[in-house]
């Protein structure tokens, strides 16, 4: 490169630089004259337009939430799910069964004769697919909602069913007697 080639570099890269530097040199000096004169300021307290109460919380600027359980965390029965019966499910125990794995309910260890024999029926094609629809209404088709009654016990964790007392009527009638005492007077 020679001088002249040289010369002209220097000078097209102190043009270049020349609006840099003048822009740094600037902001230090006006950093360096304020410097003295920025003081401490403690932070804006912001509030939201509603009232915080120690049941909500923040989860966003604009959004606040409750600090309470859902119903279905107080009551797995509650939980809406979707069931779907897949073939090797046969009967009716089986997909109340499945129902219930999730929950923490199991059937209890005593059941009466009827509801152990509708357990044992087939499982109709009709309630392969159920839902979405809570666990306790699940177990209702299942087993027959006119004709059993649920019965839960959330503090063992059990479900039980008992029979509808019109269904036991209808199936049980009352006995009467066909005779009547006739009473004498002597």
């Amino acid at each position: 490169m020679n001088v002249k080639n040289l010369k002209k570099f220097r000078f097209k890269k102190a043009v270049f630089m020349l609006p840099a530097l003048a822009l740094l040199g600037g902001c230090a000096t006006h950093q360096a004259a304020t410097s003295h004169q920025i003081e401490p300021v403690a932070a804006p307290i912001v509030t939201a337009s509603h009232n915080i109460t120690p049941k909500t919380s923040m989860v966003g600027r604009y959004i606040s939430t409750l600090n309470v359980a859902k119903p279905d965390q107080m009551n797995p029965l509650l939980t809406v799910a979707t069931f779907k019966f897949t073939p090797n499910i046969a009967n009716v125990g089986q997909a109340v069964n499945q129902v219930l794995q999730y929950s923490g309910y199991s059937l209890a260890p005593h059941l009466s004769s009827a509801v152990q024999q509708t357990l044992k029926k087939p499982l109709p094609y009709s309630v392969r697919e159920l839902g979405p629809l809570p666990i306790q209404d699940a177990l209702n088709v299942l087993m027959g909602q006119n004709v059993f009654i649920l019965v839960a016990d959330p503090l063992h964790r059990l479900v039980n069913f008992d029979v509808n007392p019109d269904v036991h009527n209808a199936l049980y009638p009352p006995v009467t007697s066909s005779f009547s005492l006739i009473s004498t007077n002597s």
